[in-house]
């Protein structure tokens, strides 16, 4: 038979039920914050590949990057809707699709922006001109950079490009 002194050194049901619940709330906690984590991280990540497609346009620009075999032709990106953007050139266009989760919200330069709205990158100096739909007044001559509002339903990035062809990324919206 063991002595009391050998059942002292055991954890009673209660201490290990204690335990476990607490493990598991820890656990949930985690799972939470791992699904806004990636939430997060996705929409950086389509960030910076919109700045990224923003900067290829440009270095197309400057390096004078021939497009239908002409050089000289200037560079462009248009936002088509709040899912699509295109690369373009003369007649050749490259697609840039967001994730099924991230839209574009608004487009904003001297105020918000219609679709379609393109940016157009000069030969050889890569300075950016901001052209806005027929009906749509939102840049003007003024406009010093065009806002581009990317959300995900639980956060969002913006992403500015400034006239001079500064492209950058802000953390988030507020």
């Amino acid at each position: 038979m063991p002595t009391s002194a050998h059942w002292s050194k055991a954890f009673t049901l209660i201490e290990l039920m204690i335990v476990v619940s607490i493990m598991a709330l820890m656990g949930v906690f985690a799972l939470v914050n791992i699904g806004s984590f990636r939430k997060d991280q996705e929409l950086q990540s389509q960030a910076t590949d919109l700045q990224n497609f923003f900067r290829l346009a440009q270095t197309n620009a400057t390096e004078n990057v021939k497009c239908s075999g002409v050089a000289g032709m200037s560079w462009a990106v248009q936002f088509q809707n709040s899912k699509h953007i295109n690369l373009i050139c003369s007649n050749q266009s490259t697609p840039f699709s967001l994730h099924s989760s991230i839209t574009i919200d608004k487009i904003s330069g001297s105020s918000a922006c219609q679709f379609p709205v393109t940016i157009e990158y000069a030969p050889l100096y890569g300075t950016v001109s901001f052209i806005q739909s027929q009906s749509d007044s939102c840049v003007n001559v003024n406009t010093q950079a065009l806002s581009v509002t990317l959300s995900n339903g639980s956060g969002c990035k913006i992403v500015t490009i400034g006239k001079g062809g500064s492209v950058d990324v802000q953390q988030s919206c507020q």
